[in-house]
This record gives structure tokens, C-alpha cells and sequence, in this order.
């Protein structure tokens, strides 16, 4: 959460919010990676016309979230 400036991070912190917290965040791009797997898989596998441009975009959404996914540590 680096982006997030000191009064934004002041008003979370006075929430509670823990900053540091990052599992429900783990979830979600693990459930959107899961999602979008299937989504592709479905394109691929499709007997009409395949979208190319389509699949791509699925590609890119996946290698985006695994990749904001690996940079999270998992030690928590």
C-alpha cells in the first residue's frame, strides 16, 4: 500500500485497517486468476470463431495478477 499518501493511511490506521494485511488481497487475485482461467479456457476451446484479440486480453489480465500475486509475501 506504498501509494497511499500519510493522511489516507492516517484515517485506515484510525479504522483499523492494517496496512500490512495483505491475505484478503491474496484471495481476491487468487479467485480473479482462477476466474479468468476458466473464462479462457472456455475462448479457446470454442467450436465458432475464436476472438483472438479476446484471448489476449484474458492473457494479459492473468499475467497482470500473477504477477501483482508474486510480489505479495506469503509469509503471513
Amino acid at each position: 500500500m506504498r501509494y497511499l499518501s500519510n493522511t489516507t493511511t492516517g484515517i485506515l490506521g484510525a479504522l483499523g485497517a492494517d496496512l500490512n494485511d495483505t491475505r484478503l488481497l491474496k484471495l481476491q487475485l487468487t479467485r480473479e486468476i482462477a476466474s479468468l482461467e476458466g473464462q479462457l479456457f472456455r475462448l479457446k476451446t470454442r467450436n465458432d470463431v475464436i476472438d483472438y484479440t479476446t484471448i489476449e486480453t484474458y492473457e494479459e489480465m492473468l499475467l497482470s495478477r500473477q504477477r501483482i500475486l508474486e510480489t505479495l509475501s506469503w509469509d503471513e
